[in-house]
């Protein structure tokens, strides 16, 4: 069997999907585009997270990310977080590397929230080609 690309017909699915009303299309872009237009790289933002902590907050994001392995991210960090959440929910008794349910659940929160400080806070003025691409 001879398989061979076509690239009209490559192209025209495209713009079969494009043009539809009932088909969603979905674009993910690497780290490197939001790099491009200011925002912090993931590394830059895993040291940034822990000082908009408050000091318990920050105690135990420190001890997690001294946990794993050399490193290790804030994704890392979150992951390990929701998986002690989804192994004793919100417990306040049960205790997994040092976090009961409710501290994880708030050390979730409050991680989330300083991410979304930090990329607000950096967001550079002119995000025109970010905006023209999530809006086209």
């Amino acid at each position: 069997m001879n398989v061979q690309h076509d690239p009209l017909s490559a192209a025209l699915e495209i713009r079969e999907q494009l043009a539809s009303q009932t088909r969603r299309l979905g674009l993910f872009l690497g780290a490197g585009t939001s790099m491009a237009a200011a925002f912090p790289g993931i590394l830059e933002l895993t040291g940034q997270i822990g000082k908009r902590l408050n000091k318990a907050a920050e105690a135990q994001y420190a001890a997690l990310l001294k946990e794993l392995p050399k490193g290790t991210n804030v994704e890392t960090v979150l992951d390990k977080i929701r998986t002690i959440r989804e192994l004793i929910g919100d417990n306040a008794e049960k205790k997994y590397d040092g976090l009961n349910g409710a501290a994880a659940k708030n050390l979730d929160v409050a991680i989330c929230q300083a991410i979304s400080d930090i990329i607000r806070e950096t967001a550079p003025k002119e995000r025109k080609a970010h905006l023209t691409l999530a809006h086209g």
